[in-house]
């Protein structure tokens, strides 16, 4: 609509201002991403480390020497899978879970075109508000 009113430099402009909220916008997704995914695997590495403690135990009570994953087999005696004792276990030493949840990375001031100085980028002084 703004077409006609705007010379070709004032259109161009508004185009790269609009990149630029767009390229700004990208940045947060891709930051509170990465942020979300660390906190996911904080959470399941904390998780593993339970169930291999326990792991251990059963096999130092059967006197096993090998562990194997059961996806990793494709025929065996049904006697030996250890999946429902170990999760019987991980719910009881685990019952909970506290997921901390790390704060997102801010997006870098540094793009690849420099921002226009007639329109600043109000992005910055929003994020801090959003914690």
């Amino acid at each position: 609509r703004q077409q006609a009113s705007l010379s070709p430099e004032q259109l161009n402009q508004k185009g790269r201002e609009f990149q630029q909220k767009v390229n700004d916008l990208e940045r947060n997704v891709q930051g509170k991403r990465q942020a979300l995914e660390k906190s996911n695997g904080d959470a399941l590495q904390k998780i593993q480390e339970q169930m291999l403690k326990i792991i251990a135990d059963i096999a130092k009570q059967r006197k096993a020497n090998l562990v194997f994953q059961r996806t990793d087999l494709v025929l065996f005696d049904q006697s030996f899978d250890v999946t429902d004792e170990v999760m019987q276990k991980l719910d009881e030493q685990m019952p909970t879970l506290t997921v901390e949840f790390v704060a997102p990375v801010p997006p870098s001031a540094s793009t690849t075109e420099p921002a226009s100085p007639a329109a600043p980028n109000p992005s910055p002084s929003q994020k801090p508000k959003k914690k």
